[in-house]
């Protein structure tokens, strides 16, 4: 008798054994014809067989997920209410079925962060709200505990936060901001996407420094997005940022750099020095330089291109000003931005926001003698209509 029952608890055992085999295999076989490239386009046919394949097999994660990513996909062709919370129902169950899977919770959050917005364009109630963004930022840091040294969590767990940023509290935002940072430590480079997100969700240049690692590489990025977007404003602070970080990481190429210059000044300096008298002052006649593109010729204080122009002059030994004469062409409300050298050394920048001559004061400290003085337009640009021109006009410069 105790062996029969022991067979068939054996039979039994190895029926639903073979069963357990069998609707895996095809639930699998299932889920492998929507490889089938007759099925594009046939959006109803895919959804069945990805149906199909979650009920014989539902401790499988990945069909959960793979069907949430199929209609995640073609919400952005439309898609109510209805797809959306399915979306989200079944990234939960994916995230539920494997709780170690990073790619579940953020996917979780971003259609969370979707049906968000459109909550809100539907006039949603505030606490219903803020209940979705906390749902939405939670999953975004189950993500990030799950891989918290991969590059892709924590760049799309701060890109997504940053959509969520007006709404999330203090200490959310600083979550966001440490994964966008630990990204940049990773690749740098990726500071040309979260520098505009960043600055969309508020114009405060020191959240994107504070994102922004103490490398060479991560600081040119950062810098080139302030010229880009015409913050020239920042330029001194970040432009020196980069400078210390050139002579950390790149010593040699920069004392390079900084020798060919300063043999460039110096020639300019002579090729002065025997043409003309060298004074206190320099006339608008006396600039002269060439566009950053090396195609056009500068002349009398005309910067019609992005370059540098020189001239040299007098100046006495200690502190001293120098005033130099500008006006400007602005170009979609942008007025031009000059940067001033001292025998290759900056000493300041400034907005030329007026189309009249005003004087632009400048301090500095030196030995005395001829020095060479180098003005540089940093932003040119036009109007698309091309009915606006940024241009920069210098006129006289003296030492007082």
């Amino acid at each position: 008798m105790k062996r029969t029952s022991i067979n068939i608890v054996l039979i039994i055992f190895a029926f639903f054994l073979f069963l357990m085999i069998v609707t895996s295999l095809s639930s699998e076989l299932c889920f492998n014809h929507l490889n089938n490239p007759g099925l594009k386009g046939h959006d109803q046919k895919i959804i069945l067989l990805f149906e199909h394949a979650i009920k014989m097999d539902k401790l499988n994660s990945e069909y959960a997920a793979a069907l949430g990513n199929f209609l995640f996909d073609s919400i952005k062709d439309g898609g109510g209410k209805e797809k959306r919370n399915k979306i989200q129902e079944l990234y939960k169950a994916a995230s539920r079925l494997n709780p170690y899977h990073a790619d579940y919770y953020i996917k979780l959050a971003q259609i969370q962060i979707t049906i968000f917005f459109e909550s809100k364009k539907n006039g949603e109630c505030l606490n219903s709200l803020k209940a979705l963004a906390y749902e939405a930022i939670s999953n975004l840091r189950y993500a990030v505990k799950s891989d918290p040294n991969g590059f892709n969590v924590s760049y799309s767990a701060g890109y997504a936060g940053l959509s969520l940023w007006k709404y999330l509290s203090e200490k959310d935002r600083s979550f966001v901001l440490d994964r966008l940072f630990f990204s940049l430590k990773l690749k740098p480079w990726y500071g040309s996407y979260m520098y505009p997100k960043l600055w969309t969700c508020e114009h405060n240049f020191y959240l994107l420094k504070k994102i922004t690692p103490d490398t060479l590489t991560a600081n040119k990025v950062l810098y080139n997005f302030v010229i880009s977007r015409n913050l020239w404003q920042f330029r001194d602070e970040q432009i020196r940022s980069v400078q210390r970080l050139r002579i950390k990481e790149d010593r040699t190429t920069y004392y390079k750099e900084k020798a060919v210059e300063l043999k460039r000044l110096n020639e300019v300096k002579e090729k002065f020095i025997v043409s003309s008298h060298v004074s206190s002052s320099i006339s608008e006649d006396r600039w002269n330089g060439i566009s950053t593109d090396g195609v056009n010729t500068i002349k009398n204080g005309l910067m019609f291109w992005n370059g540098t122009m020189d001239a040299v002059i007098k100046i006495r030994e200690g502190e001293a000003s120098l005033k130099i004469k500008a006006r400007g062409d602005p170009a979609n409300g942008i007025y031009p931005y000059m940067t001033v050298n001292l025998n290759g050394d900056y000493i300041g920048g400034a907005y030329v926001a007026s189309g009249d001559w005003n004087d632009y004061k400048f301090s500095v400290k030196t030995g005395g003698g001829i020095k060479v003085l180098s003005i540089s337009f940093v932003n040119d640009g036009a109007s698309k209509d091309g009915k606006e021109d940024r241009n920069l006009y210098i006129g006289r410069a003296e030492a007082i």
